[in-house]
């Protein structure tokens, strides 16, 4: 079940774990113009215009 973390908890996680990933859910705006970890695997769950969640988004996770 996914849940959310804060990013401390988050590098914690990452630093301790060898098959753990960092996957950035924000859209492509937010990515590209706010920053993004060092990494990280960037698979939006929401795009402009409409900002409804993607269809395609678990199986993107999943491949």
């Amino acid at each position: 079940m996914a849940k959310e973390i804060n990013s401390t908890k988050a590098y914690s996680i990452l630093q301790q774990s060898g098959n753990s990933v960092l996957i950035d859910v924000r859209s492509s705006m937010e990515y590209e113009y706010v920053g993004h970890p060092i990494n990280a695997i960037h698979i939006p769950i929401k795009e402009p215009p409409d900002w409804e969640i993607r269809t395609d988004f678990i199986n993107n996770v999943r491949s």
